[in-house]
């Protein structure tokens, strides 16, 4: 913001005063109007795992996620990243359509992370 106090405005042209006013204006318009990204919330992976009625290993298998990084969100040791949230988000508002995609996308992997076949790339 442009402060001006009123002992400079004395000596300030009207014009002057008017334009950087208005200068304040626009960059103020322009750095609303900017999105700089998404933010999704934290999410509850727990949570999110319950809704689905599935065990970790079932969660893991499904989507992909290592059932130790499974287990430390859970336990609360770590917590997703924006990545993870993103996925987490997803898959709690559309879980059939985001495992098809999932599937018809990979490889297979097990409940520790190994490639087991099968999926696009086999």
């Amino acid at each position: 913001m442009i402060a001006v106090s009123n002992a400079s405005r004395g000596w300030l042209a009207p014009d002057v005063l008017v334009s950087a006013q208005e200068a304040e204006s626009i960059r103020n318009k322009a750095a609303s109007a900017t999105v700089v990204g998404l933010l999704v919330p934290p999410q509850d992976a727990k949570q999110v795992r319950e809704q689905l009625g599935v065990t970790q290993a079932a969660f893991s298998g499904q989507f992909g996620i290592p059932l130790a990084t499974i287990k430390h969100w859970e336990k609360g040791r770590r917590t997703p990243d924006q990545a993870a949230n993103v996925l987490l988000y997803l898959i709690s508002r559309m879980p059939t359509k985001i495992e098809r995609c999932l599937r018809q996308s990979g490889q297979q992997i097990n409940a520790t992370g190994q490639l087991t076949g099968g999926g696009a790339g086999h």
